[in-house]
């Protein structure tokens, strides 16, 4: 088997494109073996065809091709003759000349050649590949803490691994064109800067006068334009020496800027942007080579982006692990927060003649902005509280804690509703800052069979009597806000099987898949026929899970 790996002459005419070289010593039977990405062309031994091949629908894609040339060929000049060169890169590598004992190892040699050589590259995009993926799902997984840098790393990695392949003989392979393949290995080498860009700024941050962000913006724009001159032009890599220069620019902005950084560099910092130091230097020098400004060429940026991920994946372990860590201790934090909020709501249910208490409580995350207290006093009267603070989470739950604490100091005005808010509106407005609460106070008075409600800025309660729902108590401004507040108070008599209902606005206000709230007419229909705790649940059965707010709901029963 003799490769013909001698200098080839050309020359072009218009589309036409010859090639010619001499044929070296060939064996008795010659079989000419090679690749070719033409749709049309022949074959000539001192000018007489030996063969010709037309197929308008591979439009450059691989063929094999075996050709007998006659004897005594060797020293005569073989002629490639392609009429319609509309690619840049024609033939394969090398062409070979073969015997029929050696033709199977020829072929499979021809065809395979380029995986051989492109074998590092092809290994390296899919190690790339599986490793992005890997970094994207991550992200996507991992709800807490500032994952954009992951999500960018991930994408970063994922186009260099397509890039390695799209330039491979992996496409050419499977059925893909040249111009397929181009296309593909230029409109990444456009938008591959992008993530590239986006996760320098994400460590080293805006960078200069905000130089890192409008590099970002820069490129975000400058890929889809490239990518339709390509579309116009009808050539993928239109615009490959502005995107060199482009790139080349960046990598200078980059350096400039960590130069320039006063952010305190951390361990997992220093290791990224030694890795990105590394990999700019290979980068540039590729893109430097590619505009013809040094005197070689190369093409090892591959290496350099080994060391950025290696780099990488050592600044994501370590942070991750960091993460994992404050995570727990957060959660432990939390968890004991919402042990000392469940501490101090009541015990128990109040015991008092003629009365029958039931409370569902629910919050939305680890602590709630909802609070519930009873102010017992005797066995015939007892204050009832329900309030509810503006917001989610620690915040909330604090006010919270604060307006139960406020509420049991002021025990001795239990049976007057209106002067116990008022004494809370007072606390509120002069120990908490911006403190948005409502609430709603029921004192019960079971010598006189009577309720007293107040509502400040609250749902009034509800009173179930005979089938039919009322309203109780007149509406009021919430607490906490304004000065010389004035609460009312209104009197409503009791009768036996009458249901008095308090609750936060988490219940009427939830809302399902079609935006369509509770409502109270729903709760109406709940507390009719169930107690506290399925009225939570017909709650959950409702809304939609991202939907979530804290629920309240304190039904009290008159009894005979």
């Amino acid at each position: 088997m003799t490769r013909l790996d001698g200098d080839w002459q050309h020359a072009r005419s218009g589309e036409a494109v010859r090639m010619w070289t001499r044929i070296p010593a060939a064996p008795a039977d010659p079989q000419l073996v090679f690749r070719s990405y033409a749709d049309a062309f022949t074959i000539s031994v001192d000018a007489r065809r030996v063969y010709a091949f037309e197929d308008v629908h591979s439009r450059g894609r691989l063929t094999l091709h075996v050709v007998p040339l006659p004897p005594g060929s060797a020293g005569k000049q073989l002629e490639v003759f392609v009429p319609h060169a509309r690619q840049s890169t024609l033939f394969g590598d090398s062409f070979v000349l073969a015997t029929t004992a050696t033709l199977p190892f020829a072929i499979r040699s021809v065809a395979t050649g380029p995986l051989r050589e492109k074998t590092t590259d092809i290994v390296l995009g899919l190690i790339f590949i599986a490793v992005g993926v890997i970094a994207l799902i991550a992200a996507a997984l991992r709800r807490r803490g500032d994952v954009l840098a992951l999500a960018g790393m991930g994408a970063f990695t994922v186009l260099y691994g397509v890039r390695l392949i799209a330039e491979s003989y992996v496409p050419l392979l499977l059925g893909g064109s040249l111009q397929a393949r181009d296309y593909v290995s230029a409109w990444v080498t456009y938008v591959i800067p992008i993530p590239g860009w986006f996760v320098a700024r994400r460590l080293i941050g805006a960078g200069w006068r905000s130089s890192l962000r409008l590099q970002v913006a820069v490129f975000a724009l400058y890929a889809p334009i490239a990518i339709a001159v390509d579309l116009v032009t009808r050539t993928p890599g239109s615009v490959e020496q502005i995107n060199n220069v482009l790139v080349i620019a960046g990598g200078l902005n980059i350096l400039f800027n960590l130069l320039m950084t006063r952010r305190a560099p951390t361990q997992e910092l220093r290791i990224v942007l030694a890795g990105s130091l590394v990999f700019m230097l290979f980068a540039v020098g590729n893109n430097l080579s590619a505009l013809g400004l040094l005197p070689w060429r190369t093409d090892v940026e591959a290496i350099g982006f080994v060391a950025f991920i290696a780099s990488l994946g050592y600044a994501a372990t370590r942070a991750f692990a960091r993460g994992e860590r404050d995570q727990l201790a957060l959660e432990h934090e939390l968890r004991t927060a919402r042990e000392i909020q469940q501490s101090i709501l009541p015990r128990s249910m109040p015991a008092v003649h003629g009365l029958a208490f039931d409370t569902g409580y629910d919050p939305a995350t680890s602590v709630a902005g909802d609070v519930y207290e009873f102010l017992r006093v005797d066995e015939k009267h007892v204050g009832v509280l329900v309030a509810d603070v503006a917001g989610h989470g620690v915040p909330a739950a604090l006010i919270a804690a604060m307006v139960k604490i406020a509420a049991s100091s002021q025990a001795r005005l239990a049976d007057d509703p209106a002067a116990l808010l008022d004494a809370l509106n007072t606390t509120l407005r002069t120990e908490v800052r911006r403190a948005f609460v409502t609430a709603t106070y029921l004192w019960f008075d079971m010598e006189q069979r009577r309720v007293s409600v107040c509502n400040a800025g609250h749902a009034p309660p509800l009173l179930y009597r005979n089938g039919a729902f009322q309203e109780l108590g007149a509406h009021g401004v919430l607490l906490g806000r304004f000065a010389g507040a004035r609460y009312e108070t209104q009197s409503t008599a009791l009768e036996p099987g009458d249901r008095i209902v308090a609750f936060t606005d988490g219940i009427v206000e939830a809302r399902n898949a079609r935006d369509e709230q509770f409502g109270e007419v729903r709760l109406q229909e709940a507390i009719a026929r169930g107690t506290a705790a399925e009225t939570i649940a017909a709650v959950h059965r409702w809304r939609v899970e991202d939907d979530a707010d804290d629920l309240t709901i304190v039904v009290v029963d008159v009894t005979p």
